[in-house]
């Protein structure tokens, strides 16, 4: 992934109704755009601390976290203030 180092998230590919189950994200960067695996974007997002992904929410951008379950792979997921949200899955799909 290439564009900087924040990327709005845009859409997204889910095979059933949660968050782990986000297969692919749409993103657009500051110079270019893409398609991402969600395993992609979360090994680009610790590679870096200054790596961004975000969400749109009215005018206000909501970060995109890595949830760490104890039993599962990894996902990702918005939070707001310390709260978890569903950001991620109100974005439209592809």
């Amino acid at each position: 992934m290439r564009g900087g180092r924040t990327l709005q998230i845009v859409a997204v590919s889910v095979y059933g109704d949660g968050h782990e189950d986000i297969l692919h994200l749409r993103w657009q960067g500051p110079r270019s755009s893409g398609m991402t695996s969600t395993a992609a974007l979360i090994r680009w997002l610790r590679e870096d601390p200054e790596n961004e992904a975000w969400v749109a929410d009215g005018g206000q951008r909501v970060g995109v976290e890595i949830v760490t379950p104890v039993a599962g792979p990894a996902h990702l997921r918005s939070r707001v203030d310390g709260v978890w949200g569903d950001h991620l899955l109100g974005l439209g799909r592809f």
